[in-house]
């Protein structure tokens, strides 16, 4: 399974993306903005 993985700062501004070699191209921009909600939502923060 290839995947793609997003971290954002407590203000949401992108520290990283990593793509796989084979993962789609669409999913960056998926998982940047599954990164920014978390953050803006502050889960995982306890």
């Amino acid at each position: 399974m290839a995947v793609v993985f997003s971290v954002v700062d407590h203000g949401g501004n992108t520290l990283l993306i990593q793509r796989m070699d084979e993962a789609f191209v669409s999913s960056c921009d998926i998982s940047l903005n599954k990164a920014w909600s978390a953050c803006s939502l502050k889960q995982g923060y306890p």
